[in-house]
């Protein structure tokens, strides 16, 4: 029999691994592939993945290497496994028909995987804690606490409608449930687009770089180093794209502000001097903004990874914050969180590690693609109708 030699990713977030699926097939198997004539492990995994999924390669570490019947064809398979880090948010391409994030319950309910990762790769994982054995079920004997996401979940344009604020209102006015917010924005965005819904109650803001506690007192700040700020700048301004600096109090924009119209109706807008003392200081966030701006800004991701955390919004937007601030991380800080059955909204690469770890979670809209397949999440379109319904559900089945 003769033996099939291949090169895959084992691609591990917030305790679940990325599997894929080709056109004509109904087996989940791993990202990669067989070298071309002449290809280094590295050279076919960097083509491999920028092919099925649309990213980049950041580094790989040998997991080691498995050999088994091949699902699809009468030969053996030998597979060299790397667990990689990668740049940029996946998406099927090419012949991957779909994708999937999984972790060992999908094992557990039959999902039909290929039997390498399904027998080694995967188990071997969740016994060095990267891949978790199941998601976080719905206890009923705990409350609830739901977590919204701003643009793009509950509000289109930045706007939240009336109908959707009065949903809101009634968790917070329900004994036995609690309401919070976790958004990109600022304290002032999410004010401007919420008003009196975020008084009394958590917000994370600026992907978990600033929480106010429910008197909205900031109980947590983290920025990021003058030196990345630096190294930051420097290199949106070499390439041409457009950013502001996010001070939690103030802003500063630099380049096409017409870029940015969703920020020029605020009055803390200031104009960047570099020339002046405290303009690397104190920086909350940068958010840039371009076209193609993952493809612009893998270079520097590249340079800075090991200290920055770069969240994706579509294909245009790019926000980097401290590296060890999250969405997530910030909520867990937040008092009572463990006593609590998390129902999470949200609808961007910022929300996965948050969705990921809820209780029930929800995606809205088209991105976070093969997330919805996680055994606790469900993907929605952006409609205050629906997102309403599972509100009052929640708040029905406490009572």
């Amino acid at each position: 029999m003769k033996t099939i030699r291949k090169y895959a990713a084992a691609i591990c977030r917030a305790g679940q691994i990325l599997l894929v699926r080709k056109k004509g097939t109904d087996m989940f198997i791993s990202p990669g592939g067989k070298p071309e004539a002449g290809e280094t492990k590295k050279e076919c995994l960097e083509r491999e993945l920028s092919e099925e999924l649309g990213v980049s390669l950041v580094r790989a570490e040998y997991l080691g290497t498995f050999t088994r019947k091949s699902a699809f064809e009468d030969a053996l398979v030998e597979i060299d496994i790397d667990t990689v880090t990668i740049f940029g948010l996946p998406k099927p391409c090419s012949e991957i028909e779909e994708i999937a994030w999984v972790d060992g319950e999908h094992l557990a309910n039959g999902m039909a995987v290929g039997s390498i990762f399904a027998i080694d790769v995967i188990p071997s994982l969740i016994r060095d804690g990267l891949v978790r054995q199941s998601a976080k079920k719905i206890n009923k004997a705990l409350p609830n606490m739901l977590v919204f996401d701003i643009d793009g979940t509950i509000a289109d344009g930045g706007v939240v409608s009336n109908k959707m604020k009065a949903a809101l209102q009634k968790i917070k006015q329900d004994p036995s449930s609690r309401l919070a917010f976790a958004t990109s924005r600022a304290p002032r965005g999410a004010r401007k687009a919420l008003g009196d819904l975020i008084s009394e109650v958590p917000v994370i803001c600026c992907n978990g770089s600033i929480i106010l506690d429910e008197t909205q007192k900031q109980t947590f700040v983290s920025g990021l180093s003058q030196q990345d700020v630096n190294t930051i700048v420097q290199f949106l301004e070499e390439n041409g794209v457009s950013y502001f600096l996010e001070y939690g109090d103030k802003f500063a924009i630099h380049g096409d502000e017409s870029l940015y119209p969703e920020m020029l109706a605020y009055e803390d807008k200031l104009t960047l001097d570099k020339e002046s003392p405290w303009w690397d200081q104190g920086v909350i966030k940068i958010s840039c903004r371009s076209a193609n701006i993952q493809k612009k800004i893998m270079p520097l991701y590249k340079d800075i990874r090991d200290g920055v955390a770069f969240n994706f919004h579509g294909d245009d937007t790019a926000e980097l914050n401290c590296y060890f601030t999250d969405k997530y991380k910030a909520l867990s800080l937040v008092s009572g969180i463990e006593h609590s059955n998390l129902i999470c909204f949200g609808n961007d690469d910022n929300d996965f590690t948050l969705l990921s770890n809820a209780s029930e979670g929800y995606v809205i809209g088209d991105e976070l693609v093969g997330l919805e397949n996680s055994m606790n999440v469900s993907r929605l379109s952006r409609n205050d109708d629906l997102i309403i319904d599972i509100i009052s559900q929640r708040l029905e089945g406490h009572k």
